[in-house]
C-alpha cells in the first residue's frame, strides 16, 4: 500500500503574507475635509453612507468634526464611528463661528486636520457619500412677542401667528382634505 501524498502548498502562505504586508502596508489614510461657515445658531447633522449605498461599499466610516477659535486653532468638538452599522452620524447644537469635518475610515482618526497626510491606521477603504444639514433654531422675534410683560403682540406678528389652514386646497382657508 502506498502512502497517500502529504498536502498542497498554499501560496502566498501566511508568512508570505507578513513580508508584503510590511512592504506594502494595508493602510488607507485618506481624509477628506470639509469646511463650513455658520452664521447663526442651530441643529448640524453630518451622516455618512457607506455600507448603505444601493452599490454597497466595504468602508468604515468616522466623521470628526472641529471648531475654529479665535486664533485659527481648530478644536476637536465631536467624533463619531459606526452609528447605523458601520455608517456615522454625528449630530450638535453649534453657534455661529468656522467648522471643520473630517471623514475617513476608522481606525484612521488619530490625524492633525491641518497637516497633509497625517492619517494612518485606517483598515477599510470605498466610495462613500456625505449628507450634512443645518437647521436654524426659531427666531427669537416670534418667541419673545407674548411675554408677560407684553400679553397683547404687535398686529404684524399676530398675522404670522394666526394663518388659516387650507385643508382641502381650493384656495380658501379651512375645508377638510379627503385622502381617499
Amino acid at each position: 500500500m502506498m502512502p497517500s501524498p502529504g498536502p498542497e502548498a498554499v501560496f502566498p502562505g501566511d508568512n508570505d503574507i507578513v513580508h508584503i504586508r510590511n512592504l506594502f502596508r494595508p493602510d488607507n489614510k485618506d481624509i477628506d475635509m470639509y469646511r463650513f461657515v455658520l452664521d447663526g445658531a442651530g441643529v448640524f447633522t453630518a451622516e455618512a453612507f457607506a455600507e448603505r449605498l444601493p452599490n454597497s461599499s466595504n468602508l468604515d466610516t468616522h466623521i470628526t468634526v472641529w471648531r475654529e477659535d479665535a486664533s485659527g486653532n481648530r478644536e476637536l468638538i465631536a467624533r463619531n464611528d459606526d452609528y447605523f452599522s458601520k455608517d456615522s452620524f454625528i449630530e450638535l447644537n453649534l453657534g455661529p463661528g468656522t467648522y471643520y469635518v473630517g471623514v475617513s475610515a476608522s481606525g484612521n482618526h488619530y490625524y492633525d486636520p491641518t497637516v497633509d497626510d497625517s492619517g494612518i491606521g485606517g483598515l477599510t477603504q470605498g466610495n462613500y457619500e456625505v449628507k450634512f444639514d443645518f437647521r436654524k433654531n426659531a427666531s427669537s422675534s416670534l418667541v419673545d412677542a407674548i411675554t408677560p410683560a407684553n400679553p397683547t403682540p404687535a398686529p404684524e406678528v399676530l398675522d404670522t401667528l394666526n394663518v388659516l389652514f387650507d385643508g382641502d386646497a381650493d384656495g380658501n382657508p379651512g375645508g377638510t382634505y379627503d385622502f381617499w
